[in-house]
Order: C-alpha cells, then structure tokens, then sequence
C-alpha cells in the first residue's frame, strides 16, 4: 500500500521583496562625494599656488591681471571638466545600476517560476499517490465482498491502476498472484449438481455449488488479467496489453486451466501449486529460475518448445495426466529429482544444454498398461544421455508399470551436482 502521508519533498521559498532588496548593491555616493572632494580639494591647492606664484612673481600690475585672468580661466575649465566627467559618471552609474536591477528582477522572476513548476509538480504527485492510495483502498475492500461481481469490480480497478501508473505494475502483479493463494474448493460438475428445488438441503447444495462456480470466474479473470499483461515471446501486431517481463510468485496456489502459451516470464515461483485442468506452458520463455518444487498437475501439462534461460527446478513434482517436455530447451539446471510422471514425459526429445546438470534421480515413469489403447511400445533412447532404468515394478493389479529413473555408471555425463 503506498503511504500518501509525506509524499511531498520540501521546496525552497521564492524570493521575497525584501530578501531581493538585499541582494541588490544600490548605487552608492559616497565614492563620488570623495573624488569630487579630491578634485577640489587638487584644484584649490593648484590654484593657491599658482596665485601665490604669481603674487609672489617680480611683474607689473597689467601682466598680473592677465595672470589672474588665466588661473581663474584655466580654473573654472578644470572645474567645467570635473563637472562634465562627474556627470559622466553619474550616468553610466545610473545607466549599470538600472541594468543590475533589471537583471536581477530577470534572476528573481525565473528562480520563482521554477518554484512555482516544482510546486505544482509535487502537489500533482501528491495528488497521483492519494488517488492510487484511494483506489488501491477500494479494491481491497471489493476483493474482500462475499459477491462475486463486487471481487470482479476490484480486480479490474487494480488493472486500471495498472495500466495507467507503470511503477505500480509489479505491485499490481503480486496483488494478483496473491488471490490464487486464498483457500478454494472446486465446484462439482454441472450435471451432478442436485435439482430438487423442493428439498431445503439440496437447496442449500445448490447454492454452494453456485458460489464456488462463481468464484471459480474470480480466479479466472484474475489469472488472466496477470497472464494478458506478460510479454510475449514473439509479439505479433499489436502487444498494447503488455506490460513487459515480470517475475510471478505462486507458491502455493491453486490455478485453472493455466495458459502461458508464448508469454515471457522472469523469476518463477510455484512450489507447492496445484494446477487444475489443462497447463500449458507451450513456447513460453522464462528468463529466470523456474521453481514447481512439490507441484501437483492434475491436468495435462504441455511444456513443448518452452525455454528455461535460468534454472529449471522440478523436484518430487506430481504429473498425475499426461506431460510433455518436447524440444525444451534448459539452459540451466534441470532438476527432476523425485518427480513422478504419468506416461512418457518425451524428455528423451528435450534440448539439455548443460547435460551434466540434469538430475532425474529416483524420477518415476508410471505407464498404465490396460487403459483404452494402451500398449508398450518401445522407444529409442527414451531419457536423456546418462540415465536409465535402474527399478521396475508392476503395480495396481499388473495395471500399471513404473519405472524408476538413475544415472547410468557408465556415462561420464551423468554427474548430479543439482542436489542443492
């Protein structure tokens, strides 16, 4: 469940008027005040001095006048300029200062923009997150109904979620894979469910049947809403349904009429499942370690031109219907130990990449010797190089022949090392 508490991340404040004041360097005249005081301060001493100067200066009183005339000439254009270059310089200063202030009210309006960006994208996140916190909320209380169309409801608001936020996709498959794991009981088959309609105990029968029926479509849609989002092997047209390759944990589980034909798979679990009716693994592809440890298939199981790219873990798995492992391709290791299969398993025909990690010690073959055609009819090389028959023995009546599977002492290849 996600947390909508504390979603937010703490953004900095946008600049106020007075902090932008601050960092403002306003135009200061104390600079100016000082080299006009200067330039008074160098044009009175010259100007002293050269009046003394000339006071002082053997002349007569008409080359004096003249000489006064020329201090306060060349005086006053000394002053003229000063004046002139301080208004100079009052204006560039005026003219940097109004770009300064222009520049930063530029600097202090782009730095609250991006604020306001960060603000209103955290506050739509925060929105986001409630909205899936709230739908999440109410699908688990649908999935939680005792009404089978409320459950439906719930599993297809978790699909939306889905489909419209990609980071809770994982999440989403886990829910989804969890429902298998509640308790079940399969219903009877429609022909002997009773009709009396005029007896309360039949009644009551009748409507257990109706909700384990019911529930039995529950499964279904949430098997298939897991099994449609998987990506596929060998896409062809369009795969908009794909949610891309993810790991699936279904330890435990009770599925129906599993169907992963052609859909690629990461990390799987299903130890200790119980697989009802038809599984069909055909062409799927698991990219990652594969685990039925204690598996039970009560249906057939096809795993023709299915890829294992990781290891491929079968141990004391129960095949009670026909299997087949035809053209499988293991990558990895291959694990059989204690497995027990009903008729040929067609691993003779299997592709074992890293032959000498195959371990099918203690695997039992039980081939039904009386059933509607059977016969024995031999086959040529019928298990993996380096294992044999090593036990036979005629069970149930001389009905049912078993034979027990072992590494063959003179094959170099037969090395178990897959016992971990």
């Amino acid at each position: 469940m996600i947390d909508a508490k504390n979603t937010t991340t703490p953004l900095p404040r946008p600049l106020t008027d007075a902090e932008s004041q601050v960092e403002r360097r306003p135009l200061s005249g104390r600079r100016l005040v000082a080299a006009a005081l200067l330039g008074l301060v160098v044009l009175g001493t010259v100007s002293t001095v050269m009046w003394l100067w000339i006071n002082t200066t053997p002349a007569t009183s008409e080359q004096k006048t003249t000489a006064h005339l020329e201090v306060f000439k060349t005086t006053g254009s000394v002053a003229v300029m000063l004046g002139g270059l301080g208004a100079l310089y009052l204006a560039a200063r005026r003219q940097r200062t109004q770009e300064a202030e222009h520049n930063h009210a530029v600097r202090t309006a782009e730095i609250n923009r991006k604020h306001a960006e960060r603000v209103a994208a955290a506050t739509e996140d925060d929105a986001a997150r409630r909205r899936v916190t709230e739908l999440y909320a109410k699908a688990a209380d649908q999935l939680g109904s005792d009404k089978a169309p409320v459950r439906l409801a719930g599993l297809y608001a978790l699909e939306r979620v889905g489909q419209d936020n990609p980071n809770q996709r994982q999440t989403i498959i886990n829910l989804l894979c969890a429902y298998p794991r509640m308790p079940y009981e399969e219903p009877l088959p429609v022909g002997r469910i009773p009709r009396d309609p005029h007896d309360d105990l039949v009644r009551q029968k009748v409507e257990a049947q109706r909700l384990r029926w019911e529930e039995r479509e529950v499964r279904l849609t949430a098997q298939r809403i897991v099994f449609d989002h998987l990506e596929l092997v060998a896409p062809d047209g369009d795969n908009s349904m794909s949610w891309g390759v993810y790991p699936l944990d279904l330890r435990g589980a009770v599925l129906l009429d599993l169907d992963l034909r052609g859909r690629r798979v990461g990390a799987a679990q299903f130890g200790d499942a119980h697989f009802i009716g038809p599984t069909l693994f055909s062409k799927a592809c698991f990219t990652e370690r594969a685990v039925f440890a204690h598996a039970g298939f009560g249906g057939t199981a096809r795993f023709t031109d299915t890829r294992f790219v990781g290891d491929a873990r079968f141990p004391s798995t129960h095949f009670a219907k026909t299997s087949s492992f035809a053209r499988t391709r293991f990558e990895g290791v291959a694990e059989f130990r204690g497995a027990v299969f009903c008729g040929d398993p067609a691993l003779g025909q299997a592709d074992f990449a890293r032959s000498h990690r195959l371990n099918l010690t203690n695997a039992k073959i039980e081939f039904d010797l009386q059933g509607a055609g059977a016969q024995w009819v031999p086959v040529d090389s019928p298990y993996p190089s380096g294992w044999t028959e090593v036990a036979e023995e005629l069970v149930k009546k001389d009905r049912w022949r078993v034979v027990t599977l072992g590494r063959a002492h003179t094959s170099i290849e037969s090395v178990d090392d897959t016992t971990a």
